[in-house]
């Protein structure tokens, strides 16, 4: 029976829910992160289904992240570790979670999770009313952001140690960026548009 703290390969079991379905942490874990750079989150381990997926650090560079339908949530910083990460896909039938452009939204893209670390321009797109914590946390390639009106909320620590970031373009429809959401920006030019 699995149990938690329980190692498969590397893949953690960090968490039993009725025995029904396991929380998984990944780092470095064959067979589910070949040297092609690409890491497929499994969608169940030993028939338990993956739902949750904690914060993934790598030695190895990471350019694609695919994430199985059967996970509805994932850790504030699921991906700040992967500064050369450039592709997030989502399954098509993941009823929580969708991806475009390098970035990883909410179904109903009202809200950003995470941004690809090695992107170095990205625009969010105005259906995003929220971006999440640590969203662009350690995007150390990143030098542009263009946040298009409508986006309302900029969480604590969102932008946090994006060292190459030079200039953000924030639209009026912004109406809270909430502390140290640029803690380490200190080069970037902020423009209100």
């Amino acid at each position: 029976a699995m149990v938690e703290g329980q190692y498969l390969g590397e893949l953690q079991v960090v968490g039993l829910d009725k025995g029904a379905a396991i929380f998984a942490y990944m780092d470095n874990t064959p067979p589910y992160m070949p040297h092609s750079g690409s890491i497929d989150i499994p969608a169940d381990i030993d028939g338990f289904p993956v739902l949750m997926v904690g914060e993934i650090t790598s030695s190895i560079p990471v350019t694609r992240l695919t994430i199985p339908e059967s996970v509805v949530f994932v850790d504030d910083g699921l991906i700040a570790n992967l500064d050369g990460l450039t592709e997030i896909v989502v399954a098509e039938g993941n009823k929580r979670l969708s991806a475009r452009d390098g970035m990883l939204f909410s179904k109903d893209m009202r809200n950003l999770i995470g941004v690809a670390g090695g992107l170095t321009s990205v625009t969010v797109p105005g259906s995003v009313e929220e971006i999440y914590r640590d969203a662009f946390r350690a995007c150390g390639r990143l030098e542009r952001v263009t946040l298009q009106d409508g986006i309302k909320t900029i969480e604590e620590g969102c932008f946090k140690d994006c060292h190459s970031l030079r200039q953000v373009d924030i639209p009026d429809s912004v109406t809270s960026i909430e502390r140290e959401a640029f803690l380490g920006c200190s080069d970037a030019l902020f423009d209100r548009t």
